[in-house]
């Protein structure tokens, strides 16, 4: 089934700038705060956060600075698009538009790519993580429109025409860099604890690479 993406209200993803290479890394600094009191929790933020910019080619470097305080080194510069990919929660939502019913899973979609439809539109192929499920889910709502929600902002609104097998696409008509990130945060799979950036300007401490 093909889903009809509002590119608008992706823009936000949109990482400007790409680089190569695995050396150490020197460059700008990002200070992040992962609000949690689990170690556990605080150290599969911190896988995440290292996946999501392998995922998309960014070198980094994650350091521990103090208690719960990260800071990602990287070689261009922390656009503001950098710290949405390094804060998005990257929670997905399936949601029927009429009643509010939602497809409940704690990762809905299990893996995502990016790549080009049979017409040349950039599209996002999608894997439901549990296929039998959704296909309950979305027979059940036939005739109702589905909206896909990545951390509570529409990605797209489609109307059910039939149950979705487990599968699906995403067609954009903008450059698919959009939908790489998207595609990156899906695949790293959701924090499991909100992380903040620190905006203070203070001398960065003593670090150790995690």
């Amino acid at each position: 089934m093909r889903f009809s993406v509002a590119i608008a209200t992706v823009l936000a993803f949109l990482l400007t700038t790409w680089a190569c290479g695995a050396e150490a890394i020197n460059g700008d600094v990002v200070r992040l705060k992962v609000e949690t009191n689990s170690s556990a929790a605080f150290s599969r933020t911190a896988a995440i956060l290292k996946n999501r910019l392998h995922l998309a080619g960014i070198p980094a470097q994650v350091d521990l600075e103090v208690s719960h305080i990260l800071l990602i080194r990287t070689q261009q510069s922390i656009s503001s698009r950098l710290q949405e990919l390094l804060t998005a929660r990257g929670r997905v939502m399936f949601r029927i538009v009429q009643s509010g019913a939602e497809f409940r899973s704690e990762r809905p979609i299990s893996k995502a790519t990016y790549g080009m439809d049979p017409g040349g539109s950039p599209a996002l192929f999608i894997k439901i993580s549990e296929p039998a499920k959704f296909a309950a889910f979305t027979r059940a709502n036939v005739g109702r429109d589905l909206e896909i929600y990545l951390d509570d902002r529409a990605l797209t609104r489609v109307q059910i025409m039939q149950p979705i097998l487990g599968v699906g696409e995403i067609v954009s008509h903008e450059p698919s860099v959009e939908l790489h990130i998207i595609a990156t945060i899906i695949n790293a799979g959701p924090l499991p604890a909100t992380v903040v950036q620190i905006r203070d300007q203070v001398p960065v401490k003593r670090s150790h690479v995690i």
